[in-house]
């Protein structure tokens, strides 16, 4: 194309919208239509930013495309292997016995960014660098709305959200479709696709370690349905390990307590083909030793379940005045 080289105005906006478009840099031909490089053209690209490079005569252009092309193809090379090794990294920090905190550390790290590890209430258990648990309590509203919105989606879902103080991506974290927590990633700017594969692999290695730091490293069954009894005794949420657990979410909306009674085989069979449901929303299911217990969502579940066994007269009204007297918002039925 031919630039009036006497109009700087023509060249300023020419300049302008070249940078919009995310040009690199700016490569005009000497020996051609121009003897030198206009100074129109040196001062507006000065004024914009953009690099401006002389090619001879002599050169052609597209040796210059192959030569960019060649080294692109290097920065990608460069750029599959850095993240190659981030991931063999994380992988590493995994074994930590903290491996929670190494991970996230390494993360930022990696994405040159910082990393919040929430639980499934969106309660901070960890940050990286130090200071990054600032960034959690400026959220605003659309992060945590976010959050919500990610519960209803599941394990598969994730989001991305960017405002001028840079980007932030959110990823639930768990294991068979029950969400125990998130990770949040903030960026200067979006990811690209290597630093997007090392966040992946970071979802995978603390969603593991929530899942080992949860109702299995306390102890699996007997923890749960100890922690439940204690819960329908009347005990306040802060006492016992909702977190842990992944049950902070018990303590933020209306429950469903559903309580039935029948034989321990008739209990057991129930329980297995009612974790399928606890998995794939916010729901509990326990075997307390007396009767199986499910607490769900009031808004998202009804669970019919009727085994033999007595109703114990009252004591479906006892519970739901135990469970409001600690906070709790709870519709209790007893079969």
């Amino acid at each position: 194309m031919r630039l009036p080289a006497d109009d700087p105005g023509v060249l300023v906006d020419y300049v302008d919208r070249l940078v919009d478009a995310g040009v690199a840099a700016l490569g005009i031909g000497i020996g051609l239509t121009h003897a030198v490089c206009p100074p129109g053209l040196v001062q507006a690209a000065d004024a914009g930013g953009l690099p401006l490079i002389e090619v001879p005569g002599v050169t052609a252009f597209i040796a210059i495309s192959k030569a960019v092309s060649a080294l692109l193809g290097v920065e990608e090379y460069e750029g599959i292997h850095r993240a190659f090794e981030a991931q063999r990294d994380l992988t590493r920090a995994a074994l930590a016995p903290d491996s929670a905190a190494v991970v996230s550390a390494r993360l930022a790290r990696h994405v040159e960014g910082w990393v919040l590890v929430l639980d499934s209430s969106a309660r901070l258990l960890t940050a990286a660098p130090a200071g990054a648990e600032d960034e959690l309590a400026g959220w605003p509203g659309a992060h945590k709305a976010e959050l919500a919105e990610l519960r209803k989606r599941g394990l598969l879902a994730s989001s991305s959200m960017a405002d001028a103080n840079g980007s932030v991506s959110l990823h639930p974290l768990g294991a068979r479709g029950r969400i125990r927590g998130f990770l949040a990633v903030g960026t200067a700017g979006p990811l690209d696709r290597n630093r997007q594969s090392v966040v992946a692999v970071a979802v995978s290695l603390l969603s593991i370690a929530m899942e080992q730091g949860g109702a299995s490293a306390l102890g699996g069954q007997d923890v749960r349905a100890a922690t439940l009894r204690l819960l329908l005794a009347g005990a306040a949420p802060d006492e016992l390990p909702l977190q842990l657990l992944g049950w902070s979410w018990l303590t933020q909306t209306p429950l469903r307590v559903v309580v039935s009674r029948g034989t321990p085989a008739q209990r057991a069979d129930a329980l297995h083909r009612l974790e399928s449901l606890a998995d794939s929303m916010a729901a509990v299911v326990v075997d307390t030793g007396a009767e199986l217990v499910v607490v769900a969502e009031a808004g998202w579940v009804s669970v019919e379940l009727s085994l033999p066994g007595a109703a114990e007269p009252g004591l479906a009204e006892r519970l739901r005045a135990r469970l409001e007297r600690r906070g709790y918002a709870a519709e209790v039925v007893v079969r």
